[in-house]
C-alpha cells in the first residue's frame, strides 16, 4: 500500500530509511526520517514545479546573514542544552520521536521541557539526527551521539514487512 502522497519511489526510500545530514562540529549523518514526515516533504505545496524552489527562498538560504539569523535558538524554547533554530519547517519528526521534549509552539517545533531521564534523552538526540534541516542543536557537541546513532534505522510500524 502506498502512503497517501509519496510515489513509490520515495516510499522505498523512506522504508530503507533516508541519510540525513547533521551538521554540527562532528559533521555526522545519521538514518531514519518517518513515513509521517516523509509523506509531508513529498508533496510541494500547490502551484509550486516539483523538485524546484522558488527564487527568494534559494537567495534568502544562500545569504550568510540570512543563515547566521536562522541558526540562532527560537525564544519559544525552554532554556537547557537542546534547543531548536528558526529552520525548522514543522514537519513534526521530533514531536512524533519525542514528545516529551519537543512540541508545537507559533508553527514551529521547539524544546517544550529538557529530557528528564535517559531514555528522552537517547529519544531527543535520535530527533535531531534525524531532523531534516538539522534544526536541533545541543549547546555543547553531545558526547553519547555516537552511541545513539547507532540505534538505527528505528522501527517505525510494526505493520510493514521487514
Amino acid at each position: 500500500s502506498q502512503v497517501r502522497g509519496c510515489s513509490a519511489e520515495t516510499e522505498e526510500l523512506t522504508r530503507h530509511s533516508l541519510a540525513i545530514s547533521f551538521q554540527s562540529s562532528h559533521r555526522l549523518t545519521a538514518m531514519a526520517l518517518s513515513l509521517r514526515a516523509a509523506a509531508s516533504l513529498a508533496s510541494p505545496p500547490s502551484g509550486a514545479r516539483p523538485g524546484r524552489r522558488p527564487a527568494s527562498v534559494v537567495r534568502a538560504a544562500a545569504s550568510p546573514a540570512a543563515l547566521d539569523k536562522r541558526n540562532r535558538r527560537r525564544e519559544q524554547n525552554v532554556s537547557g542544552e537542546f534547543f531548536v533554530d528558526h529552520r525548522c519547517i514543522d514537519c513534526a519528526t521530533c514531536r512524533w520521536m519525542a514528545p516529551e521534549v519537543f512540541k508545537r509552539v507559533d508553527g514551529m517545533s521547539a524544546v517544550a521541557a529538557q529530557p528528564s531521564s535517559e531514555e528522552e534523552r537517547t529519544k531527543a538526540l535520535q530527533a535531531l539526527l534525524s531532523c531534516p534541516t538539522a534544526s536541533i542543536h545541543t549547546d555543547k557537541p553531545a558526547k553519547d551521539i555516537l552511541q545513539v546513532q547507532n540505534t538505527f534505522p528505528l522501527p517505525i510500524d510494526d505493520d510493514l514487512p521487514v
